[in-house]
């Protein structure tokens, strides 16, 4: 295979860049989503031993649109290949999605026919293997059978392997695979609780499925906000004025919410309510709590209210439009103003953010250090993100599940 045949295809990139130097950016700092999936892309490049299907397709939808492209962008790749690369990650990442439109499939088709041009055309023949053929028909399966994650096995194929380790004895088999779920359950349950007691079932209504040491909130259509321990407890805005000046941000919100001036506010309420985890929509997130933890929170994707006359003078009308920030967690904790209580983030948001030629978010911000702080309502968070870091310096990819379903308008820091 000739030099410049190695940059048609990912298996094939090795000899065209620094390897060691991509397999360190691939350390995602926070899992992608809440699910018994690994959040971590092994070195699947440079070996495949103990790598499964999931570290591939991983690989695939979060690592190739963004640190590899971004590898051959620095080379002589050609313009034509790298397109094609692209088209194959957008596809893939389309197809994976939990819900599938019309449009979405039309979209996966689009994507598809560009790659197969490429692959049909510059790949040598003996790379272009029947998967390669495979990968047309999606969206007519995609039409027929709906999404691919509804019927497929991974999730089984997962268990099989990782209970076969465990199942050890010949003589009884099936009492030590009995013994081995038991096992596994309760040390999950224990990891998930902390030790605490966390259901109420007094009948099935998820309303009523609420921790007994969890502040919530006001119901929400997919059940209440949740504020969760450890480190569930009393505090005050005057423990956070050293790090963060907490009240300076609390005034700020509920100014925003009731279309005040800050100046303008009476007194707030110092008593906060705070809390390492926060569920919502089935999801959970943490915060860096304790303060001095060397733990990073979950980063995440929001959507803030921007002004868009913010610049036209006081006596401008607020004209708010939403658009989409990224930011680590900082602290979670309710607060109550008159007779309203909320549940509210301290995020720390990225300030350089900025899409890529492919349409992926990026920015300059990843996890510990302090950008702009800013204090928004749970309800505002979107979904936990992926922090990716790039080869190159200060730069960070930001993932996500369905990343490709929507375009991603970002917001001006200046105008929230």
């Amino acid at each position: 295979m000739s030099k410049k045949t190695k940059f048609y295809f990912i298996l094939f990139f090795s000899g065209t860049y620094n390897l060691g130097t991509l397999n360190r950016s691939q350390i995602f700092s926070d899992r992608t989503k809440n699910s018994g999936e690994p959040g971590v892309t092994h070195y699947v490049l440079t070996t495949t031993k103990n790598a499964r299907a999931i570290d591939f397709i991983d690989l695939l939808v979060y690592v190739v649109p963004t640190i590899l492209i971004e590898q051959l962008e620095s080379t002589d790749c050609p313009e034509e290949a790298i397109f094609a690369l692209a088209s194959l990650a957008k596809a893939c990442s389309l197809s994976l999605s939990w819900s599938i439109t019309t449009a979405d499939i039309e979209s996966i088709e689009k994507e598809i026919k560009h790659w197969h041009s490429f692959a049909i055309n510059k790949l040598p023949h003996n790379l272009y293997t029947i998967n390669f053929h495979y990968i047309r028909h999606v969206p007519d399966i995609l039409r027929l059978y709906g999404p691919l994650r509804g019927f497929r096995a991974r999730c089984m194929e997962r268990a099989v392997g990782f209970f076969d380790k465990l199942i050890k004895s010949t003589k009884a088999p099936g009492v030590n695979a009995g013994n081995q779920l038991t096992l596994v359950a309760a040390n999950r349950f224990q990891n998930r609780t902390n030790n605490q007691e966390i259901f109420i079932t007094d009948d099935n209504n998820d309303i009523h499925n609420i921790r007994d040491d969890a502040f919530f909130s006001n119901d929400i259509s997919n059940g209440p906000e949740q504020l969760w321990g450890p480190h569930l407890a009393k505090s005050s805005t005057d423990m956070f004025f050293d790090a963060y000046n907490l009240m300076r941000y609390v005034r700020n919100f509920w100014a925003r919410v009731r279309k005040m001036k800050a100046n303008s506010l009476p007194p707030l309420n110092k008593d906060i309510t705070i809390g390492k985890r926060l569920f919502m929509k089935k999801t959970t997130y943490d915060c860096k709590l304790p303060l001095d933890s060397d733990k990073n929170g979950t980063f995440l994707k929001l959507n803030l209210p921007v002004d868009k006359n913010a610049y036209r003078g006081i006596g401008s009308e607020d004209n708010s439009e939403m658009k989409t920030f990224f930011g680590e967690a900082i602290l979670f904790f309710s607060h109550r103003y008159m007779s309203e209580t909320r549940l509210l983030c301290l995020v720390n948001l990225d300030q350089g953010m900025r899409l890529t030629k492919y349409g992926y978010p990026c920015g300059k911000t990843g996890h510990g250090s302090i950008d702009r702080l800013y204090v928004c309502d749970a309800s505002e968070i979107v979904c936990p993100v992926g922090v990716l870091a790039s080869t190159k310096e200060n730069l960070f990819y930001y993932v996500y599940e369905d990343m490709m379903k929507e375009p991603i308008v970002l917001g001006e820091i200046k105008r929230l």
